[in-house]
């Protein structure tokens, strides 16, 4: 038996159908939380953008007014 059979033979198989769909709900799990996290960082950067954007527009935040300075 050469090498490149045993590589080709060796790999781990799901003994039941339950392993093999847990096996693809992990995988779609994964995929899925990396989309949350995705979405989840872009709308932190578009916030953090539109605090940058108001800031250098006008230093002092618009809920305090003018009693935040004094």
């Amino acid at each position: 038996m050469k090498d490149t059979d045993k590589f080709l033979t060796d790999f781990p198989k799901a003994e039941t159908p339950y392993d093999f769909w847990m096996d693809i709900l992990i995988k779609v799990l994964i995929v899925f939380g990396v989309f949350i996290l995705l979405l989840m960082w872009q709308y932190m950067y578009l916030k953090w953008l539109e605090i940058k954007e108001k800031w250098r527009r006008d230093p002092r935040s618009e809920e305090e007014g003018e009693s935040g300075l004094n």
